[in-house]
Order: C-alpha cells, then structure tokens, then sequence
C-alpha cells in the first residue's frame, strides 16, 4: 500500500506544478463521486426493492448488506461510502492520467467521453460477467449497469470542469 501512495503522491505532485490545486480538486471530485453514487444506487434501490425482497435470492446478499435477511444496517453505509469515496479518487486520478489523450477541446465533452470510455470498459464487462457468473435477475442487472452509467457520465463531467 505505501507503494500505491508514493506513487500516487508522486504523480500528483509532478501534475501540481501545472495546475494549481490539484490535490483539492481531485479530493473534491472523489467526494462529489461519494454523494452522486450514493444518490443514484439509493434511487435504483428503490425502484428495484421488490427483486430484493424475493427469497430465492436471499443467499445472494452479503450478510453486510442484509444482516438477517433485513434492510441493510450502518456498517453496509459506512462501507458503501468508503468504497465510493475510493472509486472516485480512482477515478479522477485516472481522468488526470489519460486527459491528454481525449481530443475534446470542452472540457465537458472530455469528462462525458471519459466517463463513457470508464463504462465502457468496467461496466459492460461486469455485467456480462454478472449474468453468466450470478443467479440474479436480469433486470436488476441492466438497471444497476444504467445506474453505473449515469455515474459515470455525471462524474466524467464534473471531471472535466474541474480537473482539465
């Protein structure tokens, strides 16, 4: 893990002499990401609650997410939290990393490509995935992947306005 840091704390360094503040705007992206994440799965839950509510899939869910077969407790939260708040960090260090290389001149239409791309490659592959690999009905599987989008494509802007 010090490995990761120091390179992480190199990379952003090197970038800091070109722009300024970028360790705020990239902690602010990451926090942004936390709240939009935990927005839009909280709306995908509720409109999908009733597949989890059917028992044949009660083995599915972590005991994090559904202690004794109930609604999801705080620890679930926190981790949620936690774990977006990493993917975003992840995620806008990765948008700095390959910047460049989109050939958008707006920087909105930067960030939506990159959000795009980050779909593209994370999303699709793991929904495949999902559905060879997990007894899950298929269309919780599509709405968690359109939930991914729209994370993506959101955060992919925000990205651009404030990082490019």
């Amino acid at each position: 893990i010090s490995y990761w840091l120091l390179l992480v704390e190199n990379f952003l360094l090197n970038y800091k002499m070109k722009k300024k503040n970028i360790v705020g705007k990239v902690i602010l992206v990451a926090v942004l990401f936390l709240v939009v994440a935990q927005i839009v799965h909280t709306l995908g839950a509720m409109a999908t609650m009733g597949y989890y509510m059917l028992e044949q899939y009660f083995p599915v869910w972590s005991s994090v997410m559904m202690p004794d077969g109930g609604a999801p407790g705080g620890m679930f939260y926190l981790l949620s939290a936690v774990f977006n708040l990493i993917t975003g960090l992840i995620f806008a260090l990765v948008f700095l990393a390959v910047e460049k290389g989109l050939k958008q001149k707006n920087s909105l239409k930067k960030g939506l490509l990159f959000g795009f791309l980050v779909f593209c490659v994370a999303s699709i592959p793991g929904a495949l995935s999902m559905v060879l690999l997990l007894n899950l009905p298929a269309m919780l599987i599509f709405v968690w992947t359109l939930e991914a989008l729209i994370i993506y494509l959101v955060m992919g802007m925000v990205s651009g306005k404030l990082l490019s």
